[in-house]
């Protein structure tokens, strides 16, 4: 039974690097502080209006978050993007260390329709996010 145990430990940490060296990732913008990534890989997937991605924040300075105790050297941003309302939302927020260990994540993806809940966020023209948009059109269109 203990064999079986560890057997299956390590074959799931194996499927989980495996999954990080599939990663794609671009970079699209150096703001100094943070630099920011794009993960490329299944992105051509997507040919309607909706585009998901993980984009990746690398903090040249620790980024301090008062309810984190850690300082957070990365920040890992799921996001959903709507190419023609250009609009968007956070789905999910994962925040790491120094080590790569995951201090902290949330969720916030909610089942709505309705395009005034399910894209928070307007894109603003020269923002990160429409550099985020305008990267990930040159891996859909």
């Amino acid at each position: 039974m203990k064999k079986l145990i560890l057997f299956l430990m390590i074959f799931s940490g194996s499927i989980i690097i495996a999954q990080d060296k599939n990663d794609k990732w671009i970079d699209v913008l150096d703001l100094g502080n943070d630099k920011i990534s794009l993960n490329t890989d299944g992105i051509d997937k997507f040919k309607g209006d909706d585009i998901f991605v993980w984009t990746l924040y690398q903090h040249k300075q620790p980024l301090v978050i008062e309810t984190i105790s850690n300082d957070i050297q990365k920040t890992k941003t799921y996001y959903l993007i709507n190419k023609k309302l250009r609009r968007y939302s956070i789905l999910q927020i994962i925040y790491y260390d120094s080590e790569d260990n995951v201090v902290k994540s949330f969720s916030y993806q909610r089942d709505s329709e309705n395009s005034g809940y399910k894209y928070n966020y307007p894109i603003l023209e020269e923002s990160e996010m429409d550099e985020i948009l305008k990267k990930a059109l040159t891996y859909t269109e």
